[in-house]
């Protein structure tokens, strides 16, 4: 394992264990999203460039049915932890309203509406994926499909609509983003 995957399964163990609110099971299944996270950062790594590269090139062949498989399996198992990880989001965040209607501290509401809205970031691209329609906070604006889509900086990305394009590690950064190191456990 790289430094860089230690560090990011590193932070998916923390963040699972901060936003469960003592659900085994719920942060179980945010490890293992991190850990779909890495396999799907090295399968972009190894695919995406290839196709970068095929899109820049005026003189191009036929892909093989080879690398047309694998970039359709690396857009359906996207896909699919898209999905997961709203669930795991969706979950989270009725345990955290559920922590902050019981409790005094404030830190359980800010935790509730951090993890809202990175919810509602990843409902932008769960709805069309899912339903095949726009969210309803952005029907006036975003496609009924999200379309996937290679972006040279961003790797693979669904096309919302004419201005955004939202790409699953940025997804997966948001999520990572909910750690917050002031609630850590003490060692």
């Amino acid at each position: 394992m790289t430094p860089f995957q230690e560090d990011r399964l590193g932070k998916w163990i923390k963040i699972s264990h901060q936003i469960s609110y003592g659900n085994a099971v719920l942060a179980h299944t945010i490890q293992s999203l991190g850990s779909y996270d890495l396999e799907l950062i090295e399968r972009a790594d190894a695919i995406i460039p290839g196709f970068i590269d095929y899109i820049d090139t005026s003189n191009r062949g036929p892909r093989t049915v080879e690398e047309n498989y694998l970039l359709d399996k690396l857009i359906s198992l996207s896909r699919l932890w898209v999905l997961g990880a709203y669930e795991d989001l969706r979950t989270s965040h009725t345990f955290a309203l559920e922590k902050a209607r019981i409790s005094t501290d404030e830190k359980f509401r800010v935790k509730a509406e951090r993890i809202k809205n990175v919810k509602i970031i990843f409902e932008r691209i769960r709805i069309p994926l899912a339903k095949h329609e726009p969210s309803k906070r952005h029907r006036e604006t975003d496609s009924q499909l999200a379309l996937p889509v290679i972006d040279k900086s961003l790797g693979l990305a669904w096309k919302i609509n004419d201005n955004l394009v939202l790409s699953r590690r940025e997804l997966a950064d948001a999520f990572l983003g909910l750690y917050e190191e002031k609630d850590a456990p003490s060692q």
